[in-house]
């Protein structure tokens, strides 16, 4: 093969790899191998501490679709649980929506950073986010952490809205010296790179921070 097709099968193994790493961090199900997921087990005993409270809602965030449907299967019936993924149309949102911001249940909200990352602001209900998977595209993990943004200026007017002006809490599940940890040093990289290029360059600035970002999304 010409050096270009070694380099390029060298990159496709590599990044079919990783992706078979993430997933097996997530759950060995995911790669259809058997046992359970030490990241589940975590999950389990932050739901039951952070659900002691009546109020509290949880936004569980992973990149794989399999996931979702297993994280739906494991909390649906103690918890309630929804899920938001890409084939969840606007008809469904409108009613995740009400259910989420004006319902007790559900309770947890297992959703993908590329569908849920924009524009489901009835998210910031809940006041903690876990993520199972950091995004790999940085751009989806600033989106997604924005869902939980605390946007309630002035007067709190309802409950809702004191719900929604209390401080977030995001936590993530990395495995210690994995895969996990090469994509958390990638996010801290690109957020450095970010902060200086917005802050030192005036062009960039002007080219805008959304611009920035949706270019360093699409970066390795």
């Amino acid at each position: 093969l010409p050096m270009s097709s070694r380099i390029n099968m060298e990159e496709l193994f590599t990044s079919n790899r990783m992706l078979r790493l993430r997933q097996l961090m997530n759950h060995p199900l995911l790669i259809n191998e058997k046992g359970d997921s030490a990241k589940y087990a975590e999950c389990d005993t932050i739901l039951e501490e952070i659900l002691v409270d009546p109020e509290a809602k949880v936004v569980i965030w992973t990149e794989f679709r399999a996931a979702v449907d297993l994280l739906y299967e494991r909390y649906k019936d103690e918890y309630g649980a929804v899920k938001i993924y890409g084939g969840v149309d606007n008809v469904a949102l409108s009613r995740i929506k009400q259910q989420f911001e004006e319902e007790d249940r559900p309770r947890i909200a297992v959703c993908i950073p590329a569908k849920a990352g924009t524009g489901v602001d009835f998210l910031a209900r809940a006041r903690t986010a876990i993520y199972l998977d950091r995004p790999h595209s940085f751009t989806n993990l600033k989106q997604s952490l924005d869902r939980i943004h605390r946007r309630v200026a002035g007067e709190k007017r309802s409950k809702l809205d004191i719900i929604r002006s209390k401080p977030a809490t995001v936590i993530f599940l990395d495995v210690v010296a994995s895969v996990d940890e090469l994509i958390r040093e990638r996010s801290f990289q690109k957020q450095k790179l970010v902060d200086a290029l917005t802050v030192s360059d005036e062009k960039l600035i002007q080219l805008g921070r959304s611009d920035i970002l949706r270019y360093l999304g699409r970066a390795a």
